[in-house]
């Protein structure tokens, strides 16, 4: 969300990856994921932008292999999100 401490969170998670997409819940208050990336390029600097998230979810698809992990993390509108996408049956998308 574009309120929060970017930096202090990205620099937790963004140097333990070994790749790094950056999206844009449907919700109301997100970051720019554009000024995200830029946040975090002091840590990493191969990010790319793909935006809705249910694109950054594929884009993260093509490029794992059987051995990556996939995650998913950021605020819980785009966990949730990311939730209805991945398994919308169990999880059904819930308009705010």
């Amino acid at each position: 969300m574009e309120d929060k401490d970017r930096k202090h969170i990205l620099v937790e998670i963004v140097p333990l990856a070994h790749r790094v997409i950056y999206p844009r819940p449907a919700y109301h208050r997100p970051a720019n994921p554009q000024h995200v990336m830029d946040v975090a390029k002091e840590f990493r600097n191969d990010g790319k932008v793909h935006v809705p998230l249910s694109t950054a979810i594929e884009r993260a698809r093509e490029v794992a292999d059987t051995k990556n992990l996939i995650v998913i993390t950021g605020s819980l509108f785009t966990v949730g999100e990311a939730k209805s996408y991945l398994d919308s049956l169990h999880f059904p998308r819930e308009d705010v």
